[in-house]
């Protein structure tokens, strides 16, 4: 039997002397009593005391002594609960900064109220998860990035490339890494200078022309040469919101099927490639492509209206929408989509996949 389970059911269902609102509803309430909530900081819950914690209404000498009293069993449940609060003193966030555990340290750096000072001395410990939150936090100065760019571990290296505020200087260093993942970590960095961006373009490791291909700084000739790219380069570019409807329709006949799938599943496609997709030898694929047009069935403009109209594996109630369309070209088109649905045999998997 799970005892942990058994502890939070009773700790949420306990009701206070006098009955009322249970022990969770009082730790939890922002209204209760400063005294009430030292009381119940000091519950044999940890679900309550989780919950004292979080109560902003928590006297800080309460939380001080939250964090001192716990054991090492629930340290990670209650001293993570205090340090996720924006008024966390500072004193606190020292004290927790001499725990070993990775998760207290880290949400000691995504604390915004943690100084440099804190950010500084964890910059040092040897755990690799804990530097690599402070190389990718938009807090960490200048200083810290600089020595975190030569780091033993590669991706810190590249989380500092990653990280939009590390300056420039720093980020075309790091694109000379010699291992892939943190000129990866570079290539990904929404900052990247586009000299740097257009040399990574020709990088050797396909995760690293992977990331410019994503990247929504990468210039439109990059975007178009990487178009040509291995098959997950290729996505990447198809995925990229940066990326002009002339490359995605030179990708709609792409001969890998993700491909196809990432221009579709894009959440604006040009109406330009929609209509090159409905089409596509891929079912999926020219069937979202149509589902995607139908949503345009009501589009100011007739020509769109009049290609969702006549194609019959557009939803039935869109065309029943369009047979009553101001344009009679639209008007027919839809009415003969209607007809035609209507004669074709449930055992057609590819029309019953579209009209669903």
């Amino acid at each position: 039997m799970n005892t942990n389970v058994g502890w939070l059911s009773r700790s949420r269902t306990e009701r206070l002397p006098g009955g009322g609102e249970t022990s969770f509803e009082a730790a939890s309430d922002p209204d209760t009593p400063a005294r009430k909530l030292a009381r119940l900081s000091r519950h044999k819950s940890p679900t309550i005391r989780c919950a004292v914690a979080s109560n902003p209404s928590t006297p800080m000498e309460a939380l001080v002594k939250l964090v001192e009293d716990e054991d090492r069993y629930d340290r990670g449940m209650v001293t993570l609960a205090v340090l996720e609060r924006p008024d966390v003193p500072i004193e606190l966030l020292e004290y927790c900064a001499q725990y070993t555990d990775s998760s207290i340290r880290n949400a000691i750096v995504n604390n915004e109220r943690t100084p440099d000072s804190i950010l500084k001395k964890l910059s040092f410990v040897v755990d690799n998860q804990v530097r690599g939150s402070i190389a990718g936090s938009p807090r960490t100065s200048t200083e810290i990035l600089r020595r975190l760019s030569t780091d033993q571990s590669d991706q810190v290296r590249g989380i500092v490339g990653a990280n939009p505020i590390t300056p420039t200087d720093i980020v075309e260093f790091l694109a000379g890494d010699l291992a892939p993942r943190t000129r990866a970590g570079v290539a990904r960095n929404p900052q990247c200078p586009i000299d740097t961006l257009q040399a990574l373009a020709t990088d050797p490791d396909s995760e690293v022309r992977g990331e410019v291909a994503g990247n929504r700084r990468t210039p439109v000739e990059v975007l178009r040469a990487l178009a040509s790219d291995e098959g997950e380069i290729r996505a990447e570019v198809a995925n990229n919101e940066a990326t002009p409807n002339e490359v995605l329709i030179s990708l709609v006949n792409d001969s890998e099927a993700w491909v196809i799938r990432a221009i579709v599943e894009r959440p604006s496609l040009h109406i330009s490639v929609l209509l090159a997709l409905t089409d596509h030898t891929d079912a999926l694929a020219s069937m979202l492509a149509l589902n995607a047009l139908a949503e345009r069935g009501t589009s100011s403009d007739s020509a769109v209206r009049l290609v969702v109209a006549s194609d019959y594996r557009v939803r039935a109630e869109v065309l029943e929408a369009l047979s009553g369309d101001e344009v009679e070209a639209v008007r027919i088109a839809a009415h003969n989509s209607l007809l035609t649905a209507a004669m074709i045999p449930e055992r057609d998997s590819r029309a019953i996949i579209h009209r669903r």
